[in-house]
């Protein structure tokens, strides 16, 4: 039986993790979904990136929760804080 790698696809051979975006959320970043490359083919190393790429997803709902932050400042952040997070792995 395969293993389910929830919050992890794969598009022509690259991994790219998905993850939805709590309800309450929504309004503050403009959509449903974040989606980010996780700049691999190895599917191990997927998994790893995609582990320490959730725990920012969810540090940052945790930050935008508490912050209570307007549709851009939320964007914004969410630009700044994600596209860090993989290049300090």
């Amino acid at each position: 039986m395969a293993k389910k790698n929830r919050g992890l696809i794969c598009i022509r051979g690259i991994h790219y993790a998905r993850v939805r975006i709590p309800s309450l959320l929504v309004a503050a970043f403009g959509r449903k979904e974040l989606k980010k490359s996780l700049g691999t083919r190895n599917l191990q190393e997927a998994r790893k990136r995609l582990a320490a790429w959730l725990d920012q997803v969810q540090l940052l709902f945790h930050e935008v929760r508490m912050a209570g932050l307007t549709k851009e400042l939320a964007q914004k952040m969410a630009k700044q804080h994600l596209a860090t997070s993989l290049e300090h792995q």
